[in-house]
């Protein structure tokens, strides 16, 4: 999430830059700086985003899988939603015990 919203603020930034350099300087100065600049902050901040909401879908896939399994089996297996899902154990694992501390997995819960 946080990287979501850092790209977001950077590709904000980006725009603001361009246009405030266009709206203040005369177009008679050379413009190079400040593409070069849009392009950087504009670049950086659209990467942010892309993975930052990949993560974001990551995350909401696996708990997904998980809040089924403790429907149906009262235990969560972490190996079988890596399979399902094509991601590491140990990041599976993660997800978990990050979603366990802020409260959204009880913590009563078994992980296999």
């Amino acid at each position: 999430m946080k990287l979501f919203v850092g790209g977001i603020i950077l590709v904000s930034i980006a725009v603001l830059s361009l246009i405030g350099n266009f709206a203040v300087e005369p177009v008679t100065n050379d413009p190079g700086g400040a593409i070069l600049g849009f392009l950087m902050f504009a670049g950086g901040g659209s990467l942010m985003i892309y993975f930052g909401k990949k993560g974001m879908n990551i995350r909401k896939r696996v708990l997904e899988f998980a809040f089924a399994m403790l429907r149906k089996e009262e235990a969560i297996d972490a190996g079988e939603i890596s399979g399902r899902l094509g991601l590491s154990e140990i990041k599976v694992r993660d997800i978990l015990r990050k979603e366990q501390l802020k409260g959204v997995i009880p913590f009563k819960a078994e992980i296999k």
